[in-house]
């Protein structure tokens, strides 16, 4: 797992590449922490995201409810189909998508 930042157009832009699975929640969780608090607007793109677990997908759920909680808008431009996958087979509801 890779969490990569950078700032475009007054966005935080988190790349977030490789697996997110139990192995990586652990190290993923603390990226987040160390980047969440820099803005009120993040873009979160997975599209390099090549596998997820239950565990990873906790982990993102519980992401996205602590920036609704913080009033911090959170774009995801799309799910990789590892993700969804997840969700369907553990009966997950993924929010939509910008």
């Amino acid at each position: 797992m890779v969490l990569h930042e950078e700032k475009k157009a007054g966005v935080d832009l988190w790349e977030l590449s490789g697996t997110l699975t139990i192995r990586d929640v652990a190290e993923a969780r603390e990226a987040f922490l160390a980047v969440q608090a820099r803005s009120k607007r993040r873009m979160l793109d997975m599209a390099e995201v090549t596998a997820c677990d239950v565990a990873g997908l906790q982990l993102l759920m519980a992401m996205i409810a602590d920036a609704e909680h913080k009033k911090i808008k959170l774009d995801i431009p799309a799910w990789p189909h590892c993700i969804k996958e997840c969700a369907r087979t553990t009966g997950f509801s993924l929010p939509p998508t910008i």
